[in-house]
């Protein structure tokens, strides 16, 4: 075999091999080639662009997940606050009725009592406001009838 052919040969496998590293390739052809100074800056400015693009999108997923956790967390403490309130009434189911009854009987009897109490209070308070408002609108000398209509009503002296 020729020295020639082999190397024509592996060559050409090396130029499409391409290495790649956090989503940038390098292809080793262009590794040999010369490129201006222009060339490298724009390639560069680039890749720049491409790893802030994806500094964004990681900070992205950080906030989602931060967020995220956040609900999960509140969803935790709701879900033990349920399960809280299932074991009280878990507990109050197992009251034996009667007892229940009885509480229940208290506190109506409670119930009705203050809202006697209360009616009553509620209709002394009105029905002195009302007397006052009359008491007031009653007493002024204005609104009394003048002598000579009273005169003209019968008594008792005056019956025929």
């Amino acid at each position: 075999m020729d020295n020639s052919k082999l190397k024509q040969a592996f060559s050409s496998a090396l130029s499409s091999v391409s290495i790649s590293t956090l989503g940038v390739s390098i292809s080793l052809a262009d590794l040999g080639k010369t490129q201006t100074v222009d060339e490298r800056i724009a390639r560069l400015g680039k890749i720049k662009e491409d790893l802030e693009a994806a500094i964004g999108a990681v900070e992205e997923l950080q906030c989602d997940a931060d967020t995220s956790k956040v609900q999960v967390d509140t969803l935790r403490k709701d879900i033990a606050d349920l399960q809280q309130d299932r074991a009280t009434a878990q507990h109050l189911l197992n009251v034996p009725e009667e007892s229940f009854a009885r509480v229940l009987a208290r506190s109506t009897r409670k119930g009705e009592i203050r809202g006697a109490i209360i009616g009553v209070l509620i209709g002394l308070v009105t029905g002195c406001v009302s007397s006052y408002i009359v008491w007031t609108l009653t007493k002024d000398e204005t609104a009394k009838p003048p002598e000579s209509e009273i005169s003209a009503i019968p008594t008792v002296d005056k019956i025929p």
